[in-house]
């Protein structure tokens, strides 16, 4: 990093209270210091995490892994003699030396991960692809380390992510007034924006594989959404033998594909009418996952043999609770318009839609560009 740098402090939130008990959460600092150039800033405008008691000069953190953290910054840019912009941002920084230690990891692959996300996030150019602003890095005193310390990835912040709108969706539906009807228009748009940045992907041989919550931005004001973290992306291709490793269902791993993407967006829109369709209690133990995963789908006589081969003989079969599902997530759907009876913003074109993403057989799930054809999404895909 060049001399035009400075020490900076920046704070972790840690909740140490009893969720189930209304108190404000607990600040704490995360580590001493580190390096950021002078134009970054902290944000003090961050509504959403931001506590009013971390001091002016402090920067805030909005999320960590296992390899690196995202703080909010303000990024400052001069415009002529007087001028200036400033934009929000999220800094990503990645830490040299977890890399290493991770770089025998087949999920993660070391530096690979790192690569993959700043390439990724630098060249893909998209309108719901979060698009890359910045990098840099810090120089290491440590020799083991060699030149680097940390590697920083700079990219435009949304609002919130999916999960956080989620989470604030899900303490309405629990409000003694009764869920909160989510409308027809809004789900639409966040399928059609999910699909398109995916369409964009899969066209370019690439598939994201964590698309979930927590890795969709967006900005709530006009509810544009965003893919973020590129990390574990990889690349398609027919024979399907790249790593399984990956934040897909377990059931889905012998045979993964790009359409894996596919089969999340589904799980989104459930999601969005609050229900976690695929995930039990106990995520640790991915025997559950597949059962579960079994239970909402249910299992023929065939046992899928023609799909999964050999692997589900062992499994009881069972009937496939899905309609239960649909009634449950559609409690939480506004009712169909009666003053237009041709708007196919309905609960049928949406049900048939979900069906096809979230079908059994990848081979017959139906690709992005498909999926953005379909009645229910005609409309407002014209609209993106």
């Amino acid at each position: 990093m060049s001399g035009n740098s400075r020490e900076i402090v920046f704070y972790r939130r840690i909740n140490t209270q009893n969720p189930k008990i209304k108190q404000p959460p607990i600040w704490e600092i995360f580590e001493g210091k580190t390096v950021m150039p002078n134009n970054y800033e902290p944000d003090l405008d961050d509504k959403h995490f931001r506590d009013a008691r971390i001091p002016e000069h402090c920067f805030h953190e909005l999320a960590r892994g296992s390899q690196a953290i995202v703080i909010a910054a303000s990024l400052v840019r001069k415009i002529g003699e007087k001028d200036e912009s400033r934009e929000k941002v999220a800094a990503k920084r990645f830490n040299i030396a977890e890399l290493k230690q991770n770089a025998k990891s087949e999920e993660y692959q070391g530096f690979t991960f790192l690569l993959r996300e700043l390439q990724n996030t630098q060249y893909l150019v998209h309108p719901n692809i979060v698009e890359m602003r910045d990098s840099f890095y810090e120089s290491s005193e440590d020799p083991a380390n060699g030149r680097l310390s940390y590697v920083w990835l700079v990219t435009e912040r949304m609002d919130c992510s999916l999960e956080f709108y989620f989470e604030l969706l899900s303490r309405k539906d629990n409000d003694a007034r009764g869920p909160s009807l989510r409308d027809h228009r809004h789900l639409a748009s966040l399928l059609v924006q999910l699909l398109k940045a995916l369409d964009f992907l899969h066209s370019r041989g690439i598939m994201h594989r964590d698309v979930t919550p927590k890795n969709i931005g967006l900005n709530r004001k006009d509810f544009v959404v965003k893919l973020l973290d590129f990390g574990i992306s990889g690349q398609t291709n027919s024979q399907r033998d790249h790593t399984k490793l990956v934040s897909t269902p377990l059931i889905y791993q012998p045979l993964e594909s790009h359409l894996v993407d596919v089969w999340a967006v589904g799980l989104i829109a459930f999601g969005m009418l609050g229900t976690k369709l695929m995930y039990p209690t106990d995520m640790k133990r991915e025997d559950k996952v597949k059962q579960r995963i079994l239970d909402v789908v249910g299992l023929p006589l065939n046992k899928y043999e023609d799909i999964f081969g050999e692997s589900l003989l062992n499994e009881d079969c069972r009937l496939s609770t899905l309609d239960e599902e649909f009634k449950r997530a559609f409690s939480r759907l506004k009712n169909d318009s009666e003053e237009h009876p041709l708007n196919p913003l309905t609960r049928g074109n949406l049900r048939d839609l979900l069906e096809k993403l979230l079908s059994v057989n990848p081979q017959k799930r139906m690709k992005p560009s498909i999926c953005l054809n379909h009645s229910y999404l005609q409309e407002l895909n014209v609209c993106f």
